[in-house]
């Protein structure tokens, strides 16, 4: 699994793309500037969940996973983990088109490098969804039973994402259990969803859709099981929903996502606002340079660059967070070329 320590937001991912940057819109107006931090740029960035408990065996609503696309514009991925598995087969990770998934397993009973794939045949009451559409991913690690259960299923996202959903069944448990999705975003913050529990009041036949939606992008998710007794136990999830954010390949969208990266450590902590403003500036100015004399653009990156070493020196922002913005600023300056 890759580390969770920086920044994904500011690993843009410039040099990966492999496309030249083009000189924005003359008139397009910066996606955040100097002066527009403040507590309502941080209350915007916060996610939104969506809880959706489905009423098992009486029946099971297929549409309760709607409002989270309707959320993401109808543009996601769906994996539905039928195929490509053997059964009982140890998952490292899925790929979603582009996208690569890292999958283990955290939470009660320790880390884990892998899930597991389970192919079932129960009942699903109309047929569509229910305990288990054949095949599914499982908490588990080694053997086979709640002995081998982790509390947490992890995934971690190659880039981010702006939404992630999944249907979450609890495996026909007999103890009482919900579950939760814990969200990392590209701000490093992590927030945790409501409560799944199940439509029928007892707790028990938990079935249901869960997921969030991310104004600045999702970089992890984990999907944690609530035992009455403080258990992992068995839990599946299918139809797993990504809604990939993409990749800047403009100058205008590689200012607009470091700008946001900015706006991510000043909302976190890591950079005050005069900092954060100094920052912005400088990328203000690429802006113009880009729009008036596109020759100098390299140079006003290159003042962005001295200011970011310069807030390294003074332990403003450290290395790891420092070189990241540099490297993204660096990848601007070739492709401009």
């Amino acid at each position: 699994m890759r580390s969770l320590a920086v920044i994904p937001a500011l690993a843009l991912g410039l040099a990966a793309c492999g496309e030249q940057l083009s000189e924005p819109d003359a008139t397009a107006a910066p996606m955040l500037s100097v002066q527009d931090l403040d507590a309502s740029t941080c209350a915007a960035r916060a996610p939104t969940f969506f809880v959706e408990p489905a009423v098992f065996p009486a029946s099971v609503d297929p549409n309760l996973d709607h409002g989270w696309q309707n959320a993401v514009g109808n543009s996601f991925d769906e994996l539905d983990l039928d195929a490509g598995f053997p059964d009982r087969s140890d998952v490292d990770r899925l790929i979603s088109g582009s996208l690569v998934i890292d999958v283990g397993l955290a939470g009660i009973g320790g880390p884990a490098p892998t899930g597991k794939m389970f192919f079932g045949n129960y009942p699903s009451g109309d047929g569509s969804y229910g305990t288990v559409w054949g095949g599914a991913l499982i908490n588990l690690y080694g053997g086979w039973g709640n002995q081998y259960a982790r509390g947490q299923l992890t995934l971690e996202f190659s880039r981010p994402v702006a939404g992630f959903g999944a249907w979450v069944f609890d495996d026909a448990g007999s103890t009482e259990q919900s579950f939760r999705l814990i969200a990392t975003d590209t701000d490093r913050a992590t927030t945790v969803s409501p409560v799944l529990e199940s439509g029928n009041g007892d707790r028990h036949w938990v079935e249901g859709f869960i997921g969030v939606v991310s104004p600045v992008g999702i970089e992890a998710v984990a999907i944690e099981v609530l035992d009455e007794f403080g258990r992992a136990v068995v839990f599946e999830l299918d139809h797993l929903q990504v809604s990939p954010h993409p990749a800047p390949v403009t100058a205008t969208e590689w200012a607009a996502a470091t700008r946001e990266a900015i706006a991510g450590l000043y909302c976190t902590g890591g950079l005050d606002l005069e900092n954060a403003n100094g920052l912005l500036a400088k990328l203000d100015a690429v802006d113009k340079s880009l729009a008036n004399d596109r020759p100098s653009a390299p140079n006003q990156l290159g003042a962005f660059i001295n200011q970011v070493e310069a807030f390294v020196l003074a332990e403003i922002l450290t290395s790891q967070l420092g070189q990241a913005l540099i490297d993204a600023a660096r990848s601007a300056i070739e492709a401009i070329g």
